[in-house]
């Protein structure tokens, strides 16, 4: 995922912060939302794209579409046990893959799904129970489990 949009937002709100004489709660939390937001976002479209290249493999295009429709429908949540699922679509070797390297790092897969579970929180007006640089240390999670994502789809 390299230095993407969301990179450089994190910059922009560290300078932000930094400015304020002592973190405003209120500007923090918003800041911390928006991120959240904007990360599951982009985690969203990388799932697609990566399980789209998969199915591109194939000249069909029917099968194309259908696995760009299924993918947009089902993988809401974005938890690393719903990816594991749909990555059982493309075998069990592409989940198990998935699974072995999520392994490696039990704290990174806990951090991206604790990112996850506060973006659907703040989707239905809840309270989310993260600070900015809890949000800002789980980027490194996510791209740990695009990562994983991308490798078990390359078999």
């Amino acid at each position: 995922m390299g230095h993407s949009r969301i990179d450089r937002v994190v910059d922009s709100c560290r300078e932000l912060l930094a400015d304020l004489d002592d973190h405003n709660g209120e500007i923090e939390s918003y800041l911390t939302l928006n991120l959240v937001v904007g990360i599951a976002a982009e985690c969203e479209y990388n799932i697609q794209r990566l399980f789209s290249s998969r199915a591109a493999r194939r000249d069909d295009m029917l099968s194309q579409s259908f696995v760009f429709e299924v993918v947009g429908r089902t993988v809401r949540s974005l938890k690393t046990s719903e990816l594991a699922a749909c990555l059982s679509w493309f075998g069990s070797d592409s989940k198990a893959k998935f699974v072995e390297s999520l392994g490696k790092d039990r704290a990174k897969e806990t951090a991206y799904n604790n990112l996850i579970e506060n973006r659907n929180l703040a989707a239905h007006g809840e309270s989310m129970n993260m600070t900015f640089e809890e949000v800002v240390t789980a980027r490194e999670a996510v791209v740990f489990v695009m990562d994983s994502v991308s490798r078990a789809l390359t078999h």
